[in-house]
């Protein structure tokens, strides 16, 4: 037999919340709205005034208010017009900074846990989970996101640039790129929301900046003491102080534009401005094939040096075309240093306009022997920076050859070698005394340009070409990836080198 057990029904039981838990729980809800709120007011005070005209607009219409509307609708509009007209550069700033702080509350604040996660930046170290700090974002004026980032115990550059493209995955940006910040620990963002190769760029009016720049002595900037972020220029002893003296420095993810000299060359893929400084670069080589842009490169460079009182342009070219606007009959300072053509007479020619500049070299190095000093830095229209342009160099120096076999000249008298031999002079011994060499060539060949000669090219750019050794003659250690790319590159766009900086793409 078994015996019978005894089975509890189940019971309902109502548990009653105490009055005092949920005022709690409200408390701290009401708390987090409000931190949440000071946070947003923090990080974009812009986007809560918008939100508060937007709020205020409405709420006059659902109280019946049009006509008071209707006013601020207009109010809002007219100062839109005013800075519009008037302010444009104010206008830009705010939109530029509206724009980044909406990045910044709706994006990357709100991301960041995420991306650091999915990044594999977060390290565990024991019990604790060690998420570096995002400590501060700042949108620069051509659009790309500044961030700043304490990084994590044990975490390196490196360790963040392999990082990169998980980044911008979490980000829904085309690109990020990570700088130091010359502070341990610390690191530097550069996000792109898109691609600034994608879009061709117009380079900046030269005429604009004539007022300053011809006014100013570019070789007394020196840093401003107590000022972090700009730069003071002096002008030269007796010369009236110049509206724009104080040049304000580019911000810091823009550093290749900094100089305030420098001629505006292009843009590279990090969204950066690549640009040479006529009174410092140390000679340039540019190659390209025909309508690769290298015409159009050559013509935005020597718009802008043609309106500079200090610098000059002389060189030779062949076809005429280039510098045929810097020629004595076109009024060109110096024009009495150009040579064109490829008529015997003309390649004579050029081989004198040569020896006349290699002689202006010796003239300038022996006057740097006798004042104590190893450099020129200081160029005036007295004494300006020469910028010596020699336009298909290995066409001239075939088109010599030939004319040197066709005479039968003897080693004594041969041109070609005679404008070689000054070609390689002026690139070794020029740029101390301010004449600098601007090489340009289809193919940068080894016979057209010697090694050690192409060694001196401080900035070389290359165009769309259809050889690869030509890219490898002209850029040493170059990878295989960006040789096959330079064939596929649209009108425009090339690959620049220059010291410190490592190749990269430039439109």
């Amino acid at each position: 037999m078994f015996a019978a057990s005894h089975v509890t029904a189940p019971v309902a039981v109502r548990v009653e919340h105490s009055s005092a838990g949920a005022g709690a729980r409200a408390l701290v809800s009401v708390v987090r709205a409000v931190g949440a709120l000071l946070g947003v007011a923090m990080h974009a005070p812009l986007l809560v005034v918008a939100a508060a005209l937007i709020g205020g607009w409405a709420g006059l219409l659902t109280a019946g208010h049009y006509v008071v509307a209707s006013t601020l609708v207009l109010l809002v509009a007219a100062a839109g017009a005013v800075l519009a007209r008037y302010r444009p550069g104010t206008l830009r700033g705010l939109t530029t900074a509206a724009t980044g702080q909406a990045f910044r509350v709706l994006v990357y604040r709100p991301r960041w846990d995420t991306a650091c996660h999915a990044a594999h930046l977060a390290p565990r170290i024991g019990t604790a989970t060690h998420t570096p700090g995002l400590v501060r974002h700042t949108r620069t004026a051509n659009g790309i996101d500044v961030l700043l980032v304490r990084m994590a115990p044990g975490q390196t550059l490196s360790t963040w640039r392999d990082a990169s493209a998980s980044l911008a995955a979490t980000f829904t940006a085309h690109a990020v790129t990570v700088r130091e910040t010359g502070r341990p620990g610390w690191v530097l963002l550069d996000v792109l929301r898109r691609d600034p190769l994608a879009q061709e760029i117009v380079a900046p009016d030269p005429d604009a900046r004539r007022g300053t720049i011809t006014s100013l002595d570019h070789a007394s900037a020196v840093p401003a003491p107590g000022r972090r972020g700009g730069m003071t220029v002096r002008t030269s002893p007796g010369m009236p102080r110049p509206v724009g003296a104080v040049v304000r420095r580019a911000p810091a993810a823009d550093p290749y534009t900094s100089d305030p000299w420098a001629v505006v060359l292009g843009r590279d893929e990090h969204g950066r401005s690549v640009a040479l400084n006529p009174y410092g670069t140390a000679h340039a080589g540019m190659q390209g094939a025909t309508r690769s842009g290298k015409s159009s490169a050559c013509y935005t460079l020597l718009a802008a040096l043609a309106h500079r009182p200090d610098v000059i342009v002389t060189g030779v070219d062949p076809s005429g075309l280039l510098l045929g606007p810097f020629t004595s009959e076109n009024g060109g300072r110096g024009g009495a240093l150009i040579a064109t053509g490829t008529s015997r007479d003309d390649i004579t020619h050029a081989v004198a306009v040569m020896s006349d500049l290699v002689t202006l070299m010796d003239t300038r190095i022996r006057v740097l022997r006798s004042s104590g000093v190893d450099k020129i830095t200081t160029f005036t229209a007295s004494a300006p920076a020469v910028w010596v342009v020699m336009e298909e160099y290995p066409g001239l120096l075939a088109a010599a050859k030939a004319l040197d076999n066709e005479t039968g000249a003897k080693a004594g008298e041969r041109l070609a070698p005679r404008l070689a031999a000054a070609l390689g002079r002026l690139v070794k011994e020029g740029a101390k005394v301010g004449l600098f060499v601007l090489v340009l060539a289809q193919r940068m060949s080894a016979d057209a340009l010697a090694t050690d000669d192409r060694m001196n090219l401080a900035l070389r750019l290359t165009l769309r070409v259809d050889n690869g050794d030509a890219v490898a003659m002209l850029h040493d250690g170059i990878t295989r990836d960006h040789v096959h790319a330079v064939r596929d590159f649209a009108p425009g766009m090339a690959l620049v080198e220059s010291p410190g900086v490592k190749s990269r793409v430039v439109v």
